[in-house]
């Protein structure tokens, strides 16, 4: 019981820290609060004295270096059009793990085909593999925040080392 009471409290915890967001962003915070819960529950680690917020930053670092390492991968996948097709598909989004999960689903429907038709971008968007998709929903996010402060999509994909294909 004690744990499930400390399992309760931590949850209830995160769902607060979504007060003040817009409601998009709330949207995608209340539906990764169970995957908030699971990390953190089963990942927390006495042996090492953490808290729960040093954890999650530990956390922040091991996601970094997969990003930093997975970004290579999708080298040259996507051409310029497509990256601007999934930009306007996902419209700044903060993608949750569910829209991860969905990502092709959701370009079908935003481009009027049904997932099992032929479509270049929505296969690839099928054949990553869920790390590549993680990986390409920070880029998009990434990307979506530099064109608002004024960054080209070009200058930016170079700056992170985006490589597009021709």
């Amino acid at each position: 019981m004690k744990e499930n009471d400390t399992n309760n409290a931590t949850l209830e915890a995160l769902i607060y820290k979504a007060d003040g967001l817009d409601f998009k962003l709330k949207e995608a915070w209340m539906s990764s609060t169970a995957n908030m819960l699971g990390y953190l529950k089963n990942r927390c680690q006495d042996d090492y004295f953490l808290n729960i917020e040093q954890n999650s930053l530990f956390a922040t670092a091991r996601l970094d270096w997969v990003l930093q390492n997975t970004v290579t991968e999708l080298a040259d996948r996507f051409s310029y059009d497509e990256l601007i097709t999934l930009m306007n598909c996902f419209q700044a989004d903060l993608l949750d793990p569910y829209q991860l999960q969905y990502m092709a689903s959701h370009l079908a429907d935003d481009l009027g085909v049904e997932p099992e038709d032929e479509n270049d971008l929505v296969a690839k968007l099928q054949n990553l593999s869920p790390v590549q998709r993680a990986c390409l929903a920070d880029v998009l996010e990434r990307t979506w925040r530099a064109v608002k402060a004024g960054k080209s999509v070009l200058d930016f994909m170079s700056q992170i080392k985006f490589q597009l294909s021709q």
